[in-house]
């Protein structure tokens, strides 16, 4: 009897075994729509970047009270930064856009506001000057139609409504309809030829207010006649610093810094704008909060670039995939 309980508790003690190894909950990999990427070379804000045959050019910025020349271009396939030929003159707070695989510096701050244009071709690693902007700006936006370049808003040492218009192949600008609200460190995005000129803030001593304004703008209108300048649904963060940029004719909108009681805060906020519907929604927030920073988008992948927050300049480089969010 002792014998045949003996062996009836170790068939059960067996089974109790098998029957937990069989019940182990397997480790499972959340699907997040973010991943970090290979860092700069040099940590930077109010810098920015541009694209030209699926590379990304990160141009200029700051670092501490340095204003940098710095041009790095990263390759995604390879998840590598490489330093390439230093731009002319080192700034902060300017615009770069890319017609006809060349890129263009534009404007910004170097002890004082700028209207220096600067031309990088890619296939030489070489700048060139370029026509100087009519008057000094910085800290604007920038957009691409039909191969020609806006300028919108940004500061003059005064608050800055002032639209231009730049054409590379003549290399002259065009003075266009005024945006209804002047602005500074706001963002601008193109989706079917027309810009959006998103966020930013009031950019005086008096009145700092950040915003939630969103502004369309028709560059055809401005020619043939019309209104080239509508008022669209606002966005839900009040916030200036941000950086967008377009995937599947939808603007996504990252990050910047409003302030509280006086404290500025840093965002990690991503939210999404469909020109069509009007509409916003938020998504998925970037792991790393962060203002004057740069967005830029390649192959229906967004790259979120540099900026700082209150743990100082930063070189991070976060990738966000639309298509899992």
């Amino acid at each position: 009897m002792k014998k045949f309980l003996g062996y009836f508790m170790l068939v059960s003690l067996f089974a109790i075994f098998i029957g937990c190894s069989k019940t182990t909950p397997t480790q499972t990999t959340i699907d997040t729509p973010w991943t970090a990427k290979a860092a700069l070379n040099f940590p930077r804000h109010w810098l920015t970047a541009a694209i030209n045959n699926n590379k990304i050019y990160a141009i200029g910025g700051g670092l501490q009270d340095d204003t940098l020349k710095t041009t790095e271009e990263y390759d995604p396939t390879a998840n590598v930064w490489t330093i390439k030929s230093l731009m002319p003159t080192g700034r902060i707070g300017l615009a770069a856009a890319t017609i006809n695989s060349r890129i263009y510096a534009i404007g910004g701050w170097r002890a004082n506001w700028l209207n220096i244009v600067e031309e990088y071709d890619p296939s030489t690693n070489n700048w060139s000057v370029k026509d100087t902007m009519p008057k000094p700006i910085g800290d604007m936006a920038i957009a691409v139609i039909n191969d020609k370049i806006y300028i919108l808003g940004g500061f003059d040492y005064n608050l800055n409504n002032s639209v231009y218009e730049y054409n590379p192949t003549n290399d002259s600008w065009v003075k266009k309809a005024n945006m209804p609200t002047g602005r500074i460190a706001l963002t601008a995005a193109v989706v079917n030829s027309k810009i959006y000129a998103i966020g930013g803030n009031r950019g005086t001593a008096i009145d700092d207010t950040c915003l939630v304004t969103v502004e369309e703008y028709n560059p055809l209108a401005d020619t043939v006649g019309g209104t080239p300048w509508i008022t669209k649904s606002s966005m839900p963060t009040v916030r200036s610093g941000l950086a967008s940029a377009v995937v599947n004719d939808k603007i996504f909108v990252f990050g910047g810094f409003n302030e509280t009681g006086g404290v500025k805060v840093y965002l990690s906020t991503l939210e999404v704008f469909d020109p069509i519907a009007n509409t916003w929604q938020t998504k998925t927030s970037m792991p790393t909060a962060r203002g004057a920073l740069s967005a830029v988008a390649v192959s229906n992948l967004i790259y979120v670039v540099g900026g700082y927050n209150s743990n100082g300049m930063l070189s991070t480089v976060e990738m966000y995939d639309p298509s899992k969010d």
